[in-house]
């Protein structure tokens, strides 16, 4: 079980800010933050989950855990064959990241062991130079692993549907422009992402 993050300040902040989110947590309640604090692991998840439903990228992550005998570790990972990657229902190019990223945390492990400890600017920096991870698994990973607070993802599909849905925005924004309008939130963008998405799903 992964660490809840206490919200309730940026709550505060969000409802005082933004009308919306005021009325929504009335009628709705709060979201939450539940950290997944293994950095390997929480990667390996979201490159699984890429182009994926949630279902499928679930069972081909539990398939891949039981191979491992539920100690899946950089060390362990990097030994498995393209064989048993691919018997676990990853596509070759997903393989590839995956052994990637075991080699990343292998060969530079103070490096990857300490993100938790850095910024946003050089958490982006180290992860972007590994296989398959680009700027929005990186953002994922900053609000769903690191716990940051203020962070908001330009380039997400549903957060430019709830500011078209809730706020108004034209349909044919684009991502510069979702960020200027963010900005409002800061610095709990990423609670106020949180808020959007659920409200998305409900």
């Amino acid at each position: 079980m992964g660490r809840r993050v206490d919200l309730l300040e940026a709550i505060d902040f969000l409802g005082e800010r933004d009308p919306f989110m005021r009325k929504w947590f009335a009628e709705h309640g709060f979201p939450v933050l539940t950290l997944e604090e293994d950095s390997f692991f929480s990667l390996v998840g979201m490159i699984m989950g890429q182009q994926l439903s949630s279902k499928a990228a679930d069972t081909i992550f539990k398939r891949l855990n039981d191979l491992v005998e539920h100690d899946l570790s950089p060390q362990r990972a990097l030994y498995l064959s393209d064989e048993e990657l691919r018997g676990v229902g990853l596509s070759r190019q997903k393989c590839t990241y995956i052994r990637d990223l075991s080699r990343h945390f292998n060969e530079f492990p103070d490096i990857y062991k300490e993100l938790h400890s850095f910024g946003a600017d050089e958490v982006y920096r180290h992860l972007i130079k590994i296989k398959g991870i680009g700027p929005w698994t990186i953002e994922m990973f900053q609000i769903f692993t690191l716990g940051h607070l203020d962070v908001f993802s330009g380039g997400d599909l549903g957060l430019k549907n709830a500011l078209i849905k809730f706020y108004g925005l034209p349909h044919d924004h684009n991502a510069e422009e979702r960020i200027r309008f963010a900005e409002r939130w800061s610095p709990y963008r990423s609670v106020a992402s949180l808020m959007l998405w659920k409200a998305l799903g409900t």
